[in-house]
């Protein structure tokens, strides 16, 4: 099953959505990120097997946009 991500209102705050049934979602780990969240790619990043995240977010002027990648932590969600 494909993983599915969300945003809270203030475009900060990325949460994993566990999909159960009939397109009926239960909240997984979250974690806020330090600007603005513009896109978030999951993949194995970095060669471990386990699914990371690579966040996009607005840079410091409009024209920038910085990427960093949350390893993930088993049982722990994702982390720098």
């Amino acid at each position: 099953m494909e993983p599915w991500y969300a945003l809270n209102d203030s475009s900060r705050t990325v949460w994993d959505l566990i999909a159960l049934e009939n397109f009926i979602f239960d909240e997984g780990q979250r974690f806020t990120h330090s600007a603005k969240v513009l896109n978030v790619v999951p993949g194995d990043f970095t060669h471990t097997g386990k699914l990371d995240l690579l966040v996009m977010s607005q840079g410091r002027n409009k024209d920038e946009t910085d990427m960093h990648v949350y390893r993930s932590i088993p049982n722990k969600g994702f982390g720098e």
